[in-house]
């Protein structure tokens, strides 16, 4: 099925994830605005558009944001294999049907080629019991379901609600919701799960990481049904104007937007104003780790055709770096996530009649890597158009980077120490099917083989080599 940007928001509008906001116009929490930028070098703003090469100059509807940066098509390339050295964190679910999130897996290539598919996140795992709901047909037991999911960019921490017990739905007209919601934590790229707590209101929902262990979580007001949005944890409130939604993070501050109009700090003061007919994108609300924050955004013009797709790039303090658009008009992308090479790698919407070979289960969507420098953009087809592959929502939530190795036949965890000996001190221990970065020296000792690896959460040691599967 084609899906425009318009047809998606409709779509998961339904069930609470907000998508007539793409994804992601995070901003990176922790640079100051002296920080320096990946784009070194390069001009912040383009004096003259029409004559750079691969920039096109802005049409005189689109706000003076993309005139002032100057716009750049990006085009596509080709389909490519599953890249190598790259794991991606999908979020799985019924994309057709517009329900909620069913949970997480991760696919990465190893060494010898294999691409592998595993279930990190599900209902199942960690093994909840069946709701107990009073009902208009009477007293039910009902399945848990996932309210919510935020995931760190690079993998590095995640929360999930879970509602396990009663109603959770804030309905108009159906009376206040008499529920329970659960929230699990996960620290090594969603392999191993711990409860946080059980009680919490039953319209909580997760919305996503605004900084490095902080989210904003959504609840529903039972009488008023309004949107009250706070950090998690601590349940601050944060201060909104009514109507709005979140659509990211500068250096910690959320930044809001309605359809249309201009972006802004919760306070009201504004970030940058897309003008009229300028829809602001996200899907997941996040921040970048890596400094400059890729923000996806619409232009829907009536009388001027298809709606036309762009990413800008964020700086730290909210400025527009740059901006691209898509071609054709009819590829967009819902998710959007800054790499630490200056890629973006993310979901993008595309026309199926345009991908060779799909076949009839293709549900019109792809993992996408954009390279900016080069003005191209890859989709990932593998394994996404084969005919044995079952599709689900697979909407890229995060990226790990690279060279991998699985913890294999620990029966526990793997120590991860401060120098290569087994009498050195243990930093933290990393589980069986975790996957840590191994892009640092080998020794080889009396006692074992070591590497150093770098585990999910940011944490770097020595590893013993035979509990590593490379």
């Amino acid at each position: 099925m084609i899906r425009t940007a318009a047809s998606l928001l409709g779509m998961t509008a339904a069930f609470g994830l907000v998508l007539y906001l793409t994804y992601s116009g995070e901003g990176g929490s922790s640079p100051s605005a002296t920080s320096p930028s990946p784009f070194a070098g390069r001009p912040t703003e383009t004096a003259s558009p029409n004559v750079t090469p691969g920039i096109t100059p802005a049409p005189s509807p689109l706000p003076q944001v993309v005139q002032d940066s100057g716009l750049t098509k990006l085009e596509m390339s080709s389909l490519v294999q599953f890249p190598r050295d790259m794991s991606l964190i999908l979020e799985t679910g019924c994309w057709q049907c517009g329900g909620p999130p069913t949970g997480l897996r991760r696919m990465y290539k190893d060494a010898d080629g294999e691409l592998r598919i595993e279930q990190l996140l599900s209902i199942e795992a960690l093994e909840i019991a069946p709701r107990i709901a009073e009902t208009p047909q009477g007293t039910r037991e009902l399945p848990p379901f996932i309210t919510g999911l935020a995931v760190a960019p690079d993998a590095s921490e995640m929360l999930v609600s879970i509602c396990v017990d009663g109603l959770c739905e804030a309905l108009p007209h159906a009376g206040p919701a008499e529920g329970r919601v659960a929230i699990f934590e996960s620290a090594d790229g969603g392999v191993t799960w711990h409860e946080l707590g059980h009680d919490y209101a039953p319209t909580l929902s997760m919305q996503g990481y605004i900084a490095p262990s902080v989210a904003l979580v959504l609840q529903i007001d039972p009488d008023t049904l309004r949107r009250l949005y706070y950090r998690f944890p601590g349940f601050e409130p944060l201060e909104h104007q009514n109507g709005h939604i979140p659509i990211g993070s500068v250096s910690g501050d959320v930044i809001w937007a309605t359809k249309s109009g201009p972006l802004t700090y919760g306070s009201g003061e504004p970030v940058l104003d897309l003008g009229p007919d300028m829809f602001a994108g996200t899907r997941t609300v996040m921040y970048s780790p890596y400094g400059l924050a890729p923000f996806t955004w619409f232009w829907d013009l009536p009388g001027f055709g298809e709606p036309r797709h762009f990413l800008s790039l964020l700086n730290p303090v909210g400025g527009v770096m740059e901006t691209y658009e898509t071609s054709p008009v009819s590829n967009n992308m819902l998710t959007a996530i800054w790499l630490p090479d200056g890629r973006v790698a993310g979901t993008m919407a595309v026309d199926r009649e345009q991908i060779l070979g799909a076949p009839s289960n293709y549900i019109g969507h792809l993992p996408a890597l954009l390279g900016l420098d080069s003005h191209r953009y890859n989709l990932i087809g593998e394994p996404f158009l084969e005919d044995d592959f079952e599709p689900e929502r697979d909407v890229v939530n995060a990226v790990q980077i690279g060279p991998f190795a699985r913890v294999i036949d620990t029966g526990s965890c793997l120590n991860i120490r401060e120098s290569p000996g087994l009498y050195s001190t243990v930093l933290t221990c990393a589980a069986d099917d975790v996957l840590l970065r191994t892009n640092g020296p080998a020794y080889a000792g009396d006692d074992n083989n070591w590497r150093f690896v770098t585990a999910p959460d940011g944490t770097s040691g020595w590893a013993a080599t035979t509990f590593l599967e490379y």
